[in-house]
């Protein structure tokens, strides 16, 4: 695991990090297996570790992987929960303008 790039973002408590990933030639790895190597890196809990995405080149057995790594459990809860409402507003929403069309 090699970091990349770590920025720290003062307005909601987290590190934004980018990391590169080799896994050899073996698959790309879960979200819950990187999840655990980035919260073991930073020496935090899984619970305030978000995996955004991990982009995996055909063949190169090396991934990039973006990630958010909270320092609190209240703005962990505060953002998270609200990115997640706003994720289920928008799948409604698009139900109901497939039911009308």
């Amino acid at each position: 695991m090699k970091i990349v790039k770590q920025e720290f973002n003062p307005l909601l408590e987290r590190k934004q990090v980018e990391i590169e990933l080799e896994h050899g030639g073996n698959k790309t790895p879960s979200n819950q297996e990187v999840k655990k190597l980035v919260s073991e890196h930073f020496k935090v809990s899984e619970d305030l570790t978000v995996i955004k995405h991990i982009y995996t080149k055909f063949g190169g057995g090396i991934s990039k992987v973006f990630a958010y790594v909270y320092e609190n459990k209240d703005f962990f809860n505060s953002i998270e929960i609200i990115r997640k409402s706003k994720k289920k507003k928008d799948k409604k929403s698009e139900a109901k303008k497939e039911e009308a069309k």
